[in-house]
């Protein structure tokens, strides 16, 4: 290998449009404004851009215009559905380490905390008329006679999250694992 052949490969060769069957001309004449088909090609072909995918005959939406995991409040005037009360706890797993030889990082502040647990009182509802929505930061709880839309104070998964309703005291409980956040989230979103 020399220097040549590198300047032979970098070199433009001269194409011959007339000679070139791909070229422009020749690909108009070979696939004109008619649907009949032409000699020389099989079929044309079709460029598919990703993310381009046809969808549905029936969609009205792109996938990327539909928001995810959005609760929608009901800001309805004429509901003159009651707000039921609830409590916000927070909630620490703590072990022997955490207690006896402080050897983990956790205090007693709600930072360490790894459960957010919101108790509403529904009294008189069946569990059965108990309709909750849930995303990362609402809960949206309806039935009959109340309704609560309730901005959390904490990010949680949602898909992990356990509801128990006490059929005694008509009080649905939501344990809520809290998504883990660092420093400067906390505290940007805190203070």
């Amino acid at each position: 290998f020399g220097i040549a052949a590198l300047a032979d490969l970098l070199r433009e060769e001269e194409i011959d449009e007339e000679d070139d069957p791909k070229s422009l001309d020749n690909v108009r004449k070979l696939y004109g404004p008619g649907k009949e088909k032409k000699e020389g090609y099989e079929k044309p072909f079709k460029a598919v851009v990703k993310g381009n995918e046809a969808k549905g005959a029936n969609d009205i939406w792109d996938e990327d215009e539909i928001p995810q995991g959005e609760v929608v409040p009901d800001d309805n005037d004429e509901d003159n559905r009651d707000r039921p009360e609830y409590d916000i706890l927070y909630k620490q797993s703590v072990n022997a380490e955490d207690v006896y030889l402080n050897m983990g990082f956790k205090d007693p502040s709600s930072i360490s905390c790894d459960t957010l647990v919101v108790k509403i009182k529904l009294p008189g509802e069946p569990l059965s008329k108990i309709d909750i929505n849930l995303t990362e930061s609402v809960a949206h709880v309806r039935s009959p006679k109340y309704k609560l839309y309730l901005d959390l104070p904490r990010k949680v998964d949602d898909k992990n999250g356990k509801a128990e309703f006490d059929n005694k005291t008509s009080v649905l409980k939501l344990s809520l694992p809290i998504l883990y956040r660092s420093m400067r989230e906390a505290l940007e979103e805190d203070y």
